[in-house]
């Protein structure tokens, strides 16, 4: 609906304001190409900010259907050919998680986890500034469009949150969708650090139903960050609010925006903008959290 606020999910700041957003970050990785990409897209913004990531990588281990019928030592066997398979497509994982750091010159710590993803990342991100994720999950779930890890870990985590395409590319410019609240200040304040830690111009996007509307609107955007005046463009758009930003949000677009919705009673509520918004996206998206 035009008019609306595409950062009526928020942004306050947390301890992970946007000036340290990028000193502690986790990504969620496995196998699967598109949590590659989100590993690529780690170790991109750590050797710009010349910081260190952490990789977790989860074996989520479930016994095959026969399980249901062994038992003796049918069962052990079939307990310790699931583990061995586990722990080579783990040892498989970490070399190639290894290689691709090392090609990108980049310091990286990796963390071996056994258990279901979605609870293991979540706990793990309480200590990172940032969470990285692939639109798909570690597994390359097909929930459809994003997978249910990553469905339910970007609905649990408190933390600013990327979800990166299938595809690496590095962007060439930042966007904030910034709906006039109050709220939205951390996800200014994380366009500015970002756009100037990549180097990238910064743009703030402003989806509104009039031109007068639209200008209050960035008005409040320049009262939260006095140095956007000089650093960024104003973009004032009047259509339907998520449409609008999906068409200025390219491959090449680190997209940033709120992740709550109207209602604070629900904490996994992401409001309807910002799940069209979530799904649909092609390039980089990077949720700010309250």
């Amino acid at each position: 609906m035009a008019g609306a606020n595409p950062d009526s999910s928020g942004g306050a700041s947390d301890s992970s304001g946007g000036g340290n957003v990028l000193t502690r970050m986790l990504v969620a990785t496995g196998g699967s190409e598109p949590s590659l990409s989100a590993l690529r897209f780690a170790l991109y913004l750590a050797r710009t900010a010349s910081s260190r990531v952490e990789a977790l990588i989860v074996e989520d281990i479930r016994l095959p259907p026969a399980a249901l019928f062994a038992h003796g030592d049918s069962l052990v066997r079939l307990m310790r050919q699931t583990e061995s398979l586990a722990a080579y497509a783990w040892n498989e994982t970490e070399r190639r998680v290894r290689r691709i750091a090392d090609e990108h010159g980049v310091p990286i710590t990796i963390r071996r986890e056994t258990g279901r993803v979605a609870d293991l990342v979540t706990a793990a991100g309480r200590s990172a500034s940032l969470v990285i994720l692939g639109r798909r999950g570690c597994r390359a779930e097909h929930g459809g469009l994003l997978g249910s890890n990553t469905e339910l870990i970007v609905r649990r985590t408190e933390k600013p949150l990327l979800l990166a395409p299938d595809e690496f590319r590095a962007p060439s410019r930042v966007v904030v969708a910034y709906g006039g609240k109050e709220m939205g200040a951390h996800a200014l304040e994380m366009g500015v650090v970002l756009a100037d830690t990549l180097k990238l111009p910064l743009a703030i996007l402003t989806v509104a139903g009039d031109t007068r509307q639209g200008d209050e609107v960035q008005e409040r955007a320049r009262r939260l960050q006095p140095a956007l005046s000089s650093r960024a463009s104003f973009e004032h758009d009047g259509g339907d609010v998520a449409p609008t930003i999906l068409r200025r949000a390219t491959a090449e677009t680190l997209l940033i925006m709120g992740a709550y919705g109207h209602s604070r009673l629900y904490r996994m509520a992401l409001g309807s903008v910002t799940e069209q918004v979530m799904r649909e996206a092609i390039g980089p998206l990077l949720l700010s959290r309250r």
